[in-house]
């Protein structure tokens, strides 16, 4: 409930309405597209008529000083003032630039993006100038090192976001209400993009999320794009992470799990070996004995297990661990107790020699 309260507050819908405005807001653009076209001085008939006026009253000037009428200065001179204090500059790039008309602070309803030199009248009593916006990329990152969400198998994910996007030329009184600059609409659609990001990340475990960077910045830049904010939005990049103290953790767990694995694997390997020592010490006996019911062979051979003359299982284990560890050259000689008999020592086979 309190999350659908703040969905509400922030003007986030859910995926049916999301894609209603979305198409409501492609009609509005293809709608406005004819009237949001950009256009030169020549091309726009506002400053092309105020142009053709302001050199039709030099020239008229210029005839009438001509004609000895000193009142053409002051044609003339109006004319000059217009071209002079009229003129207006778009940067053509490094900002990319365009205006929209307004008269008297009001965007006009058609005709009313402009691009390039124009002459126009930003003074007393007209008040008929643009507002210039930058059309340039612009790029941003939210969440600064990234925001963090909790996935559906309640792993945390630390998700960094990063968005290109620009004004739409054929939108920009929506993005003049915005704020008519990228940081500010940036601020504006944070929570949207926060709201979008979570909702995904919530229903994919965590697996799934690192491999999913494209889908979500997709559901973004179609939630971006349904909104009145006069954006167009380049790209979207989505990178998804495990925290580092979390990613270290799982790493240690999978490196205990492989160490365990791999003392499983060698201990059955050992107990293997072990085996088949005592079944070779104890063949010779065994042939013996061949004569002998089972039951009676059976405990002679647990006979010479007890008197030792052959090993128990933990014995040729031991023995087997003494000859790996030999093997590995992780160890030169293994004493078996009694130091005074030679033989008592087993002394590592290095290079061959016994």
């Amino acid at each position: 409930m309190l999350i659908d309260n703040l969905n509400n507050k922030l003007g986030i819908r859910k995926n049916d309405s999301t894609k209603e405005k979305l198409a409501m807001n492609e009609n509005k653009v293809a709608t406005t597209e004819d009237d949001a076209e950009v256009e030169g001085m020549l091309g726009n008939p506002f400053t092309r008529i105020i142009l053709i006026t302001a050199l039709f009253l030099i020239s008229v000037g210029c005839i009438m000083t001509f004609s000895q009428n000193w009142w053409g200065i002051i044609v003339g001179g109006f004319g000059a003032g217009i071209l002079a204090f009229g003129y207006t500059q778009h940067s053509p790039s490094d900002p990319k630039e365009v205006g929209v008309l307004t008269l008297w602070g009001k965007p006009l309803p058609r005709h009313s993006v402009i691009s390039g030199d124009v002459i126009l009248l930003p003074y007393f009593p007209f008040n008929f100038t643009t507002i210039k916006i930058d059309v340039s990329n612009a790029d941003t990152q939210f969440g600064g090192k990234g925001f963090i969400f909790l996935t559906k198998d309640k792993v945390p994910m630390v998700i960094e976001i990063s968005i290109t996007a620009r004004p739409n030329i054929h939108d920009l009184r929506d993005y003049i209400q915005a704020g008519a600059d990228m940081k500010k609409v940036y601020s504006q659609i944070r929570e949207i993009v926060y709201r979008q990001v979570q909702i995904k990340v919530r229903e994919m475990e965590s697996i799934v999320v690192k491999t999913q960077g494209e889908d979500i910045g997709i559901e973004i830049k179609k939630a971006l794009e349904a909104g009145d904010f006069g954006i167009e939005i380049k790209k979207v990049q989505v990178v998804a992470s495990l925290p580092p103290a979390i990613e270290d953790s799982m790493v240690d767990a999978k490196r205990e799990e492989y160490q365990r694995t791999a003392e499983s694997a060698d201990y059955h390997t050992i107990h293997i070996a072990a085996i088949r020592m005592q079944e070779n010490a104890a063949r010779q006996y065994i042939i013996s004995f061949d004569s002998l019911p089972r039951e009676v062979q059976v405990q002679k051979i647990m006979d010479l297990i007890k008197q030792k003359v052959i090993l128990d299982l933990d014995g040729y284990e031991k023995k087997v661990r003494e000859m790996k560890l030999i093997r590995d050259g992780k160890t030169a000689g293994i004493f078996t107790g009694d130091t005074s008999d030679k033989k008592s020592i087993i002394v590592a086979n290095i290079g061959g020699d016994k």
